[in-house]
Parts: structure tokens; sequence; C-alpha cells
């Protein structure tokens, strides 16, 4: 496993190797793929069970153009976070932890509702809650859709998302400073042998495919490839052996 070190900003760590790490376009935007040996050519075989990255207190958290965190539009003590996270293959466990009396029950109540209610295009299971914790573990549903949200809210807390499985391919958008609102992102699952045509969103609008087996308008995709759109829709056809994600970026 690699050291744990900083992840890219304050008052974060991580032990996770990064693949494809790069701008997208002029955006300010990186992206970036967290994927183990299956995938990733390191010698020391990245990201296996029980690597993380943490965000150690909520005074990291993301801000607008105002400079202010961005509350979630009805969950008091929950802002935008930095999951931003389209998991293809595997398992994560996202986890929050704080004092006694920071988070009200019945703010954990309206999350865990949120969570439950809302279509990520993911399998929310084993949640675990205390006075003072929250966890649960995601996994991609087996079916074709999209667009979904991704899970860029979390509580005012300490926040982890680690890798609980064998195999694992997800990517990352990370926005500039101050930022957070200005940049949409989401997914799209396409199951094994389906086609899924996607709609371009916004003016500027990026496509991550993270998978092996792509073809979007008859051309292949490799893993990693991150593809401006400059047409309407495109036609993507998934020939992997299982469901795959394409996350989505646009402004």
């Amino acid at each position: 496993m690699a050291e744990i070190r900083e992840a890219g900003r304050s008052g974060t760590r991580t032990n996770w190797t990064f693949s494809f790490v790069r701008e997208v376009g002029t955006s300010g935007v990186w992206v970036s793929y967290i994927l183990n040996e299956n995938y990733a050519c390191e010698p020391e075989e990245p990201n296996q069970a029980g690597t993380f990255i943490e965000q150690l207190t909520s005074d990291g958290l993301p801000r607008g153009a105002d400079g202010e965190k961005i509350p979630h539009p009805t969950i008091p003590n929950v802002y935008v976070g930095f999951d931003n996270y389209a998991l293809s293959e595997g398992r994560v466990r996202l986890s929050a932890e704080w004092d006694a009396g920071d988070v009200t029950t019945e703010q954990v109540d309206a999350y865990v509702n949120w969570l439950q209610t809302e279509n990520f295009g993911l399998d929310i299971e084993n949640i675990q809650r205390t006075d003072t914790s929250l966890s649960w573990e995601q996994v991609t549903h087996d079916e074709t859709g999209g667009a979904y949200s991704l899970i860029k809210y979390q509580p005012n807390t300490q926040f982890k998302v680690t890798i609980v499985s064998d195999i694992i391919s997800m990517v990352c958008f990370l926005r500039p400073e101050n930022q957070a609102d200005v940049w949409n992102a989401c997914s799209y699952s396409i199951r094994a042998g389906d086609s899924l045509t996607i709609d371009k969103q916004g003016t500027e609008c990026w496509l991550a495919y993270v998978g092996h087996d792509f073809v979007a308008d008859g051309a292949p995709v490799a893993m990693g490839d991150v593809n401006e759109v400059s047409t309407e829709t495109v036609a993507i056809t998934n020939n992997s052996t299982g469901v795959r994600k394409i996350a989505m970026l646009w402004k």
C-alpha cells in the first residue's frame, strides 16, 4: 500500500494511488481515477481494501463564489462535500464522525432518508449509526440509466471514503477553490451489452469513461479517456462483462 499523505488539499489525507490525473480541458477541474491491480500498472498493487481518503474536519469543505459552504437545500447541517465520485466497479464505505451534540438525531434521520430516496444509480447498503457516527456502503446498481446525482452532500463533520472490495474502479472530479457551485457532475450506468444515448448538458460538457470496453458513436473508448461532448447526443455501448459507469462534468 502507498503511504498516507496529504490528499491535495490541507486537512485531508489518503493512501490511494491516482491514475490518469489531469485537468479537464481548461476548466480548472481535475479528474483522477481510483483503480486497483486489475487496471493500474503500479508495482505496489494500489487501492486494495482498507485504503482510504479522509477529510479530517468540516473546515475544509468546498466553498462557493461567496467563500461560504454550500448548504443542502432542505437538510440543516449538511453541505456540499468532496464526494465527487462515480463508482463503476467494487464497493466503498462512506463514514462520518462528530463530537456529541454537533449533529442531531433529526439531522441524521433526514440525511439517511435522502440517501435512501434519492436515485444515485447505486445500492445503499449496511447503514450503521450511533449518536456520534454514520456509515454506509455503496455499489453500482445493475441497471442502464441516468442521469444520476452524485452523493455530493455530506454532514458538516469529518468524512471518510474507504475501499472495502478486492476490485475497484471509480473516477473523481476535484473542483477549483470557490467554484463548488459552478461545475455540475452526474453519472450514467450501462449494463453489459446495453447501449445508452446521453444528451449533452450545458454549454461545456465532458464525459469520463470508467471501463475498458465502451464504444462511443462507433469509436472505441479507453479507460481514463475524458472527452468533450461536441454533439447534442452521444450513443454509448458497454461491451464489458458487467455494469459500468460514465461520469459527466458540465456547466
